[in-house]
C-alpha cells in the first residue's frame, strides 16, 4: 500500500443539485483510475458512493461519502454528497475538510439553488471552484446556451469563468 505526506493528498467535494449525476461521476472516476475493477451504477444499485440500503432503495445519496482514487502519486478523496436541497447540510459540513469543490451541474437542467448555494459558500470560504456540466449528450440540450447560462449566472454572483 503507497503511503501519502499530506502534501500529497487532495480533497475534493463533488456537489449539486439532485439528478446532475454526482454519483455516476465518482463511480466513474474510481473505475477509470483503477481503484475499482468494475463501474458502479446507481441505476442498478451497485455504486460504491451510495452503499446504504435506504439509498440503494431510493436510488440517490442521503450520506455524503468519502471515496479515494489515487492518480499521478496523489491520494485523492471524493466527497459525494446528496444533491437534494433537504440535505444540502451533508456538502456544507465538508467544506472545511476540502481545497476544492466540483460543482456539478445537469445541462438539461442548468444552475439551480443548490448549486448556487454550494459556490457562495465556497467562495465566502476562499475554496477553489470548479462547475463540471454532465449529461451534454441528452438530445433536448443546446450546449451553447447551457454555457452562456452558466457564464451569465456565474457573472451576476461574482464567479470568474475560465472555459478550457
Amino acid at each position: 500500500m503507497p503511503s501519502y505526506t499530506t502534501a500529497d493528498i487532495r480533497n475534493v467535494l463533488i456537489a449539486g443539485p439532485s439528478g446532475a449525476g454526482k454519483t455516476a461521476l465518482v463511480d466513474a472516476l474510481l473505475f477509470e483510475s483503477g481503484t475499482v475493477t468494475r463501474k458502479g451504477s446507481v441505476a442498478d444499485k451497485s455504486s460504491f458512493s451510495d452503499f446504504e440500503k435506504e439509498e440503494k432503495e431510493h436510488g440517490h445519496s442521503i450520506y455524503a461519502s468519502v471515496l479515494h482514487a489515487n492518480y499521478q502519486g496523489k491520494r485523492i478523496n471524493l466527497i459525494d454528497t446528496p444533491g437534494s436541497a433537504d440535505l444540502m447540510g451533508q456538502a456544507i459540513q465538508c467544506l472545511p475538510a476540502v481545497e476544492t469543490v466540483a460543482v456539478v451541474i445537469n445541462a438539461a437542467a442548468g444552475i439551480d439553488v443548490v448549486a448556487r448555494r454550494i459556490m457562495d459558500l465556497a467562495r465566502s470560504m476562499d475554496l477553489p471552484r470548479a462547475i463540471i456540466v454532465n449529461r451534454i449528450d441528452a438530445p433536448e440540450v443546446d450546449l451553447a446556451a447551457v454555457l452562456s447560462r452558466i457564464q451569465e449566472s456565474c457573472q451576476q454572483n461574482r464567479f470568474r469563468i475560465l472555459l478550457k
